[in-house]
Order: structure tokens, then sequence, then C-alpha cells
């Protein structure tokens, strides 16, 4: 018999198509989420017209296939009216997360979380992938001051920053879109962080993301 291979995107399609039929099948999405998305690229929020940027394609190998431990990738999730916003990062080998909290929405926030995030994996931290969002404008000063070398993805090009658009689906899960993240208790985004990292994965012969990237360590500084 001839397999057929089908395309994430055909799933959706017919999942939506269904909808429009007044179907239900979009109901088992875990996102609940009545219509794809649609993605825009305006330069309203400065993405692209970061200066220096290094571009994702000049990645190590280590990070690029996934063989190394310590490169992360990173992204922010937004409250409601653009008000507050937590920074969220996870290892693209080993799955381990660290989140935080901003106390501003700014460079200065997301430079702020890296630096801690640095403190707690000191050299196992060596690379960030992330978008082109302005709030990531310090990454010059990550580079130069934390020993951290950070790429951008292409604009328009959300997989190849996968594995952190899957991670901040399921952060919204516990932080649904609408909701004030201001209001949000650091400890509760920490306390979401120690789930992730705490949970047993298929994928790493059921260790956890934190037995998986040797940092038993850090579990004083996690609890």
């Amino acid at each position: 018999k001839t397999l057929t291979q089908i395309s994430t995107e055909s799933i959706y399609k017919i999942i939506y198509d269904d909808r429009k039929r007044g179907g239900n099948l979009w109901t088992y999405l875990p996102s609940k989420r009545k219509s794809r998305k649609q993605h825009r690229f305006a330069n309203k929020d400065g993405r692209g017209t970061l200066q220096n940027q290094v571009s994702i394609h000049l990645r190590s190998p280590g990070a690029r296939n996934k063989s190394r431990n310590g490169h992360f990738e990173g992204d922010t999730i937004v409250g409601t009216k653009n008000r507050s916003m937590i920074f969220t990062s996870i290892d693209r080998k080993n799955s381990f997360n660290f989140s935080h909290k901003l106390k501003t929405r700014d460079s200065d926030g997301v430079f702020n979380a890296v630096r801690l995030m640095k403190e707690m994996l000191g050299k196992q931290f060596k690379t960030l992938t992330v978008d082109n969002g302005k709030e990531f404008a310090c990454h010059e000063k990550i580079t130069k001051e934390l020993k951290v070398k950070v790429y951008f993805a292409d604009i328009g090009k959300p997989y190849q920053r996968g594995k952190s658009e899957n991670f901040n689906r399921l952060i919204r899960r516990y932080f649904p879109k609408g909701i004030d993240l201001n209001s949000v208790p650091w400890q509760s985004v920490r306390r979401v962080m120690d789930i992730f990292n705490n949970t047993p994965r298929k994928s790493l012969n059921y260790r956890t993301p934190l037995e998986a990237c040797g940092a038993k360590r850090f579990c004083a500084i996690l609890n």
C-alpha cells in the first residue's frame, strides 16, 4: 500500500474547514482556538530594526542539531493591553526551562531575566536564540557582559524556534491570554517553571529536564 503523508497545515485546514461547516473538531485542540492565528510582521513594534543582529544560521553545530546542553530558545509572553510580560526560555536539547516575570516590559527587564539565568546556570548557559522583538535590543549587552551569544531567527519564520513556540503554548494554559500578568505573583511563575522542570519526559528516557541538564545543584534555587 502507498503511504500518504499529511502535513500539519493540512490537518489544521481540515479542522477549521470542519468548524465552518458547524463541526466541533476545533474543540479538541489544546488551545481551543476557533481560527488559525494569522502572523503579521509589521515594523510597528520595532521588529527587524535591531542593530548588529547575529543570524540564526551562524549558530554552532551543537546549537543547531540539539546535540549539546546550554543552547536555549527565548521569548516573551505578554499580558493584557501589552502592559506586562514574562520572559521564557527552554533548552533545545534537554527542555530545561527558565521563566521569569519582568518588572519592566522592555529590554532592561529582559536583560535582568537573562542575567539571573546566567547566575543560576553559569557556563552551562551558552547561547540564546530569539525573535526580532524590540525587547531583545539588549542582545549586544547580553553577549558582552554575560558572555552568552544571542542569535536571531529570520523574520516570519517562528518554526525556527519551534521548541519555544510550543513551550509558550503550554505556559498559556496557566497564564491565558487576556490576563494581567502584573497581578500574577512571581511565586506562581516559579511554580509553573518547577512543574515543567520536574516532569519526566519520554524524549529524555523518562528523566526530568532538571536531571537531564545536570542541574541538581540548582534545586535549592528553584525551590
